[in-house]
């Protein structure tokens, strides 16, 4: 490795890793990801959103619900990139509480259960390995509970048939 030097005095720059470590790939990689996934809900959440809501009976206070559900979300992704394990912890515990809320059962129905039955194993999962100050495996479980987020709401879009 060629040592770097100003004036006969070894560079500062020799003690830190190249820029192009694994390391440093994997986590750029990491966040990436998670922000592009992140993104994409977003998009798929305000492109199937319906104006006329408010003034449906009942969809008010189920707005309110998703929002107060979305906050500990965010929160989550941007512990990941910190690598923040304890708030990745206490935002998984108030996700796992409102999901045992009523009026988190929006639809009676086995699939929707199913549904929230997963749901509820992924963020278990995460917070284990928040536990554990697994970073990989926090992620792949925030991932886990994006993806059922997304067939969740998939659900709820179906017509009642």
């Amino acid at each position: 490795m060629e040592t770097r030097t100003f004036i006969g005095v070894p560079s500062a720059l020799t003690l830190l890793p190249p820029p192009w470590s694994y390391a440093n790939m994997f986590t750029r990689t990491t966040i990436i990801t998670i922000m592009l996934l992140t993104a994409i809900i977003a998009a798929g959440y305000i492109a199937t959103s319906n104006p006329s809501d408010a003034q449906q009976p009942g969809t008010g206070q189920r707005a309110t619900f998703m929002r107060l559900k979305l906050q500990p979300v965010k929160d989550i992704l941007e512990a990941i990139a910190l690598e923040d394990f304890d708030r990745i912890t206490a935002s998984a515990e108030r996700i796992h509480l409102l999901s045992l809320d009523e009026s988190w059962m929006v639809i009676q129905t086995d699939e929707y259960r199913r549904q929230s039955d997963e749901f509820r194993r992924s963020v278990a999962v995460m917070s284990k390995a928040a536990k554990d100050k697994n970073i990989d495996g926090a992620t792949l479980g925030y991932m886990q509970m994006t993806l059922n987020c997304v067939r969740c709401h998939r659900q709820l879009r179906i017509p009642e048939q």
